[in-house]
């Protein structure tokens, strides 16, 4: 089949081509102005207007590419064009990613002029490349020339925020304010600055700022709550991130915030059902199951639980919380040689820690290997003397093993740490 092309113009001259597609340039109906200009160079010679507002409808129609070669076409067929031509060529570089040709560009136009949006620009471009340091210098000259725009102080206390200059990253905030006092992106920043440093009254002050000026933002209800936590106002948080649920239920972390909420509040049902839905998200977060485990081992979902932390291990062997957990929950259904294996992995992983120790020595002693309990306390008091239930279970154990004289001593070393349940032993059988 033979396909024929038919001009978009149907006559048109170039003439009224180049005012068509101006016009529609200026309606905005881009692609029509496009496609009109494009005809105009089918039938005539081109110029530098012409690839100008083909390169400007590109922009507008997000077509990155085609618009730096449009530009780089009137700038070819015009050196003069003017300062916008860069500018604009600069901008969709920075678009396409090709931020060296954009700072060029930018340079180029403050070669000739010193402008203050234009040291902006280019100082957003440095940040881009990671180069801090000269997108601090245009952002100090920008704000010489204009130090009356709100942006420019915002855009340097974000850039000093990330660099750890606090102080003065707060001193640009509080300035941005001045300029513009209803800006909730600036108060949620100082708050973020005060959670950062433990500061969480203050933070929720200016969290209370922003969320007045833009009640629809979730990250605000979000960092909210994450401060009310940390103050033990669980319910004050729960509210904060119902919010964020409504406005952003995608995001993930609300859940976990909510979770730990709950489960701080002992409301281990609800924990399990949040912590399940970030799993439903992060399905291979291991710290999501661990935190699911330890709330279902409140509400006595031993089985449950077992379940979870079993695939914690399966996913990273050297989880240590996740073996010691496994231990209690074999522990809490009287499994205890199971409960053995799991802390004697955790003592294997860290051989330091004497809780474990006293874990495996009950678990041991349940099993009545008593010869072996007796190891695994004496570890504990080798690592942290001083605590009265090692001595008294001890004892136990010695007395099952008929060492009477040794448990009277370590009953009466319970005593004297004071753990008195062992006491009626001590009266009864050691003479005290």
């Amino acid at each position: 089949m033979t396909v024929y092309f038919v001009p978009l113009s149907y006559g048109q001259d170039g003439r009224s081509l180049l005012e068509y597609g101006i016009h529609k340039y200026e309606s905005g109906l881009y692609q029509e102005a496009i496609d009109a200009l494009e005809e105009y160079l089918y039938q005539e010679e081109g110029d530098a207007k012409v690839y100008f507002y083909i390169g400007k409808s590109s922009l507008e129609l997000k077509k990155y590419r085609k618009a730096t070669i449009s530009f780089s076409q009137s700038l070819l067929l015009n050196s003069e064009g003017g300062m916008e031509l860069y500018v604009l060529r600069a901008e969709a570089y920075d678009l396409t990613g090709e931020y060296h040709k954009a700072i060029v560009d930018y340079s180029e136009v403050l070669s000739i002029e010193e402008r203050d949006d234009i040291y902006f620009k280019r100082a957003s471009v440095y940040s881009r490349l990671g180069e801090d340091d000269k997108s601090l210098k245009d952002l100090n000259k920008a704000i010489e020339l204009n130090p009356r725009n709100f942006e420019y102080f915002y855009e340097r206390g974000l850039l000093k925020s990330i660099g750890g200059k606090v102080e003065e990253s707060l001193s640009d905030f509080e300035s941005a304010l001045e300029l513009n006092p209803s800006s909730a992106e600036t108060y949620y920043e100082i708050g973020g600055l005060e959670s950062r440093f433990g500061n969480d009254k203050e933070a929720i002050g200016y969290l209370d700022k922003a969320i007045e000026n833009n009640p629809k933002e979730g990250n605000f209800y979000d960092l909210r709550a994450f401060c009310k936590i940390r103050l033990g106002l669980y319910d004050d948080a729960i509210i904060d991130l119902n919010k964020v649920d409504e406005l952003n239920p995608m995001d993930v972390d609300h859940y976990i915030e909510r979770a730990m909420a709950y489960h701080n509040m002992g409301d281990y049902f609800n924990a399990v059902v949040d912590f399940t839905k970030a799993i439903n998200f992060r399905p291979k977060n291991s710290s999501l199951y661990y935190s699911r485990a330890v709330s279902n081992f409140n509400l006595e979902n031993l089985d449950v639980a077992a379940l979870d932390l079993i695939k914690v291990i399966e996913m990273d062997k050297y989880y240590l919380d996740a073996h010691v957990l496994l231990g209690d929950v074999y522990f809490a259904q009287a499994k205890y040689e199971e409960a053995e294996k799991a802390y004697d992995m955790y003592a294997k992983l860290n051989p330091d820690n004497y809780i474990v120790y006293h874990k495996r020595g009950d678990a041991l002693y349940y099993q009545e290997k008593y010869k072996l309990a007796i190891v695994d306390y004496n570890k504990v008091i080798e690592l942290r003397d001083g605590i009265g239930i090692v001595y008294n279970n001890r004892a136990i154990s010695k007395f099952n093993m008929k060492d009477y004289a040794g448990a009277c001593n370590d009953l009466q070393s319970a005593h004297r740490r004071g753990y008195s349940q062992g006491y009626y032993l001590l009266y009864k059988n050691c003479g005290n």
